[in-house]
């Protein structure tokens, strides 16, 4: 067990890995717009599927990115403000994921949700060095 806990605190410290995640979190901003923008027509419906499988795709990743943090990090992850922002929008993510799959009748509930996935470009605040300390100077 102690090699793997190694290899994912190596994971975890590695700029390659925050790298892909940077470059997660951009792409899915796009894909996040592009969805947001199409009508849910006939025409789009391929279109919107084929986002939301992506969506979904990033979501996975999240959550991956999440356990690895948590592993190497243990207890001190949740002392890092960025962190706690983090987890919170992917419990929000993953609720309103649940809740548009499970077709709830609650369409209030899954926009707001919606609308709160739209916070996920600020995590990347919490990936650049300077921007934190910007962010964290100017609030």
């Amino acid at each position: 067990m102690g090699d793997f806990s190694a290899y994912i605190k190596l994971i975890a410290h590695s700029p390659i890995f925050k790298a892909i995640i940077m470059g997660s979190i951009l792409l899915n901003t796009v894909t996040f717009a592009i969805s947001s923008s199409l009508k849910p027509t006939t025409s789009n419906i391929i279109y919107l599927n084929v986002l939301d499988g992506i969506d979904s795709f990033f979501l996975s990743l999240y959550c991956l990115e999440f356990l690895i943090k948590i592993h190497s990090f243990g207890r001190s992850y949740w002392f890092n403000g960025f962190n706690c922002f983090d987890f919170g929008v992917l419990i929000c993510s993953l609720v309103q994921t649940v809740l548009s799959h499970t077709g709830a009748k609650n369409w209030g509930v899954i926009k707001v949700m919606r609308s709160l996935r739209a916070l996920r470009p600020l995590r990347s605040v919490s990936l650049i060095g300077g921007l934190q300390f910007i962010h964290t100077d100017h609030s």
